[in-house]
């Protein structure tokens, strides 16, 4: 077993934000249920156990309030663009030119597109 596949096999400690996509004939909606997943077998004490559910519960809690929050939205957005190469549209020949609520214009430059 390697490094990768230890670190990718579950563990009792874990939590996990299980995200559901809302799917109509094959398509998003838009919406999503969102979940936290903890094991019951679980070995954390009591205390950390909590820490760590308030923990996902606060990330969880980023959704809605970014559905409110406009400027808490964009802020997001910039952050994963600017640190998450795969998410940087403007690297792989799209470009984002408008945003509207969850409406999103896009320009494909067709010389970058592999």
């Amino acid at each position: 077993m390697t490094k990768q596949d230890d670190y990718q096999r579950p563990r009792d400690e874990d939590f996990n934000i299980r995200v559901r996509p809302s799917v109509i004939d094959g398509v998003w909606t838009g919406e999503v249920d969102i979940s936290i997943v903890a094991n019951a077998d679980n070995d954390l004490d009591d205390e950390s156990y909590e820490q760590v559910m308030h923990f996902c519960t606060m990330m969880c809690a980023t959704v809605p309030l970014m559905e409110q929050d406009e400027k808490l939205r964009d802020y997001v957005h910039e952050y994963v663009i600017s640190k998450v190469p795969e998410h940087n549209t403007q690297s792989n020949g799209v470009d984002i030119t408008h945003e509207d609520g969850n409406v999103i214009r896009l320009n494909f430059d067709k010389n970058k597109l592999h």
